[in-house]
């Protein structure tokens, strides 16, 4: 299990999405994925891309593939911090092309728990996108006109991680989508 409840350093209210210091944590995934994330600890120091160019060579390594684009998107702050548009829509991107359904796929993300943690921080990625003031105006036309699609994927993997859950997890987490998804479709329908 990847997802790591533990280490977190954020909470959050369900009801509200606001922060709340005794509220649910945000979790942390493998080694790079979550706020303030990087090799395995808060405040860790991402390390240089190996000159073979393979995320997996590094140490500590990602977990999976998921992972390994969460490590590549902590890399893109150290490379160019000024560019977290970009940096952002990479990862979207690099999410979206990944399915954890076949293990023998070349794209596989990695498991359920990867769909839901996955689908999460795209889901947290493009609100980000869409309330940083400017954010969008980082982005070409095609690359905002694909953050729904980038959504309704991301609710997908969402709701297939959902499914492996215990029942108290689940409906934990259909608290917040169900009071984060208005807010996020509301900011959408200015897109459209």
């Amino acid at each position: 299990m990847f997802i790591n409840w533990e280490e977190s350093i954020f909470h959050f209210n369900p009801q509200t999405s606001e922060p709340a210091a005794n509220g649910i944590p945000l979790p942390v995934y493998g080694n790079y994925g979550g706020p303030l994330w990087t090799a395995g600890e808060v405040g860790g120091t991402t390390p240089p891309l190996p000159a073979n160019g393979d995320p997996f060579s590094v140490d500590p390594k990602p977990v999976d593939k998921l992972d390994a684009a969460f490590y590549l998107h902590d890399l893109s702050y150290v490379v160019d911090p000024g560019a977290s548009a970009d940096n952002d829509f990479t990862l979207l991107q690099t999410i979206d092309s990944l399915q954890f359904t076949n293990p023998n796929a070349s794209n596989y993300g990695g498991d359920a728990e990867a769909s839901l943690y996955g689908g999460a921080a795209s889901l947290a990625l493009i609100g980000r996108l869409l309330i940083t003031p400017g954010a969008l105006n980082e982005l070409d036309s095609a690359e905002v006109s694909a953050l729904p699609n980038f959504a309704a994927d991301a609710i997908q993997n969402f709701e297939a991680g959902l499914e492996a859950l215990p029942d108290e997890g689940r409906a934990a987490l259909h608290a917040f989508e169900a009071n984060s998804m208005p807010q996020i479709g509301a900011q959408f329908d200015l897109l459209v």
